[in-house]
């Protein structure tokens, strides 16, 4: 059994379910591949400085962050 859990919060600004770190992200994106065939990739949100998930290609880097939840 997977030790993996969704993540209780959502952006107020995207509705999108927050991780709280960019490695929470990274392995939500790995376990969505496994199982749906396609994932995403994970950007720092500009609202709720948490990160998501999306199929978007990138636009600009990245930044470390971490989520104020």
């Amino acid at each position: 059994m997977s030790s993996y859990r969704k993540p209780k919060h959502k952006c107020p600004a995207t509705g999108k379910r927050s991780y709280p770190s960019q490695l929470a992200a990274e392995n939500a994106a790995i376990l969505y591949r496994m199982r749906l065939g396609s994932g995403g990739r994970p950007y720092v949100c500009p609202h709720c400085g948490c990160w998501h998930l999306t199929t978007q290609p990138r636009h600009s880097k990245d930044r470390m962050a971490t989520c104020n939840k």
